[in-house]
């Protein structure tokens, strides 16, 4: 039995290693661009394309005729409420990827959209990707496999989580160091969960 559980951990482990690196960055990124107050990179130079709405238009008709004019890449369709206006009051649509933000105001009177990028960098794109689940629905076919990957991955890390318990109890229990380490893991685990509760 324990032969067998070790082989399915090894075999976990590889299948899930991408993930864990996917994981390790997004989490080590959120933890030292917080804490460094990094500021958020800001949107770049906007470009105009023309644009034609008709008088009278409720939000959900210019999210949709914009989506429709612009198809911006593995950005869903917004719904009306996500729809802001500008300070001009202007309509104004935020398309979030895994790639980055594409943000577009509606100039109705100029008959153009002004569109400006904020691409993810590299740390925020395996962020993205981190935060991509199967219960964040998506038209996009890679995405929702993505997503199923992302869900096996995280059953993949609770599996290695208790076999490697398993494992380490049925082959040398009483083995100071790790003793401790599961000790320490356990109390520090329960001490946040009662500070944070």
């Amino acid at each position: 039995m324990r032969r067998l559980i070790k082989k399915i951990h090894t075999y976990a482990g590889l299948l899930t290693f991408t993930l864990l690196l996917v994981y390790g960055v997004a989490g080590l990124t959120a933890t030292f661009r917080k804490g460094a107050g990094t500021a958020e990179p800001a949107f770049g130079s906007p470009r105009l394309v023309a644009f034609t709405l008709p008088p009278g238009a409720s939000k959900q008709q210019i999210a949709d005729r914009v989506y429709d004019r612009l198809n911006p890449p593995l950005a869903e369709r917004l719904t009306a409420d996500l729809v802001e206006s500008d300070v001009d009051g202007n309509p104004r649509l935020d398309f979030w990827s895994i790639n980055g933000t594409q943000r577009v105001t509606v100039l109705a009177r100029e008959g153009r959209l002004k569109i400006e990028q904020k691409p993810n960098d590299l740390p925020d794109y395996l962020n993205a990707l981190h935060a991509t689940l199967t219960a964040y629905p998506t038209s996009f076919p890679l995405l929702r496999v993505w997503g199923e990957y992302n869900h096996f991955g995280l059953f993949c890390l609770l599996f290695l989580s208790l076999s490697g318990v398993y494992l380490w109890l049925s082959s040398r229990p009483r083995y100071a160091p790790a003793r401790l380490l599961a000790a320490e893991g356990s109390l520090v685990f329960a001490l946040i969960y009662m500070l944070l509760r």
